[in-house]
């Protein structure tokens, strides 16, 4: 899942650019939007997961996370839509990451040395963002459209 979410977040801004046309500015208010409603979004879920778990709360977040994408192919070019689509995946992105991260601190082995297992968790993290990248830019140039690429990166094909 984190490879969904660090790709979406990633070419959120080309998304915009290619397939909305939004201009700079109206980018740059997206983009401080998507931060902004990530951190009461990390906080909901924060709370989600102390009542009712991490597992559960981890698949209410992914599909919620995969909602977003018959939303977002849909969108138009009207830079409203966009936004609001922005503050979906702003909100999703800070609550999904926090129950993931919480979740693999969850599974590390009680050790002092805790190192060697969050740096293969960093490279698979990395490897898992090539791949993200990868697909969406082959979608993309197979299809001609960045729209058919976040079906790449739904969440539900890559979590149980």
């Amino acid at each position: 899942m984190s490879m969904a979410v660090q790709t979406i977040m990633l070419m959120a801004s080309s998304f915009g650019i290619k397939e909305i046309k939004l201009a700079d500015d109206q980018l740059i208010i997206a983009i401080i939007l998507v931060q902004v409603v990530a951190i009461p979004g990390a906080f909901l879920f924060s709370r989600l997961s102390q009542r009712i778990g991490n597992s559960p709360s981890a698949h209410a977040s992914h599909g919620l996370w995969d909602g977003r994408v018959p939303f977002a192919t849909s969108l138009s070019t009207a830079s409203l839509m966009f936004f609001i689509a922005a503050g979906m995946i702003g909100f999703m992105m800070g609550g999904t990451q926090s129950v993931n991260r919480s979740t693999y601190t969850k599974m590390l082995p009680d050790t002092d040395d805790t190192h060697r297992t969050s740096a293969f968790y960093e490279v698979l993290e990395k490897l898992g963002v090539v791949i993200g990248m990868f697909s969406w830019g082959y979608i993309e140039g197979l299809t001609g459209s960045m729209r058919n690429s976040l079906w790449s990166s739904s969440g539900s094909l890559w979590w149980p």
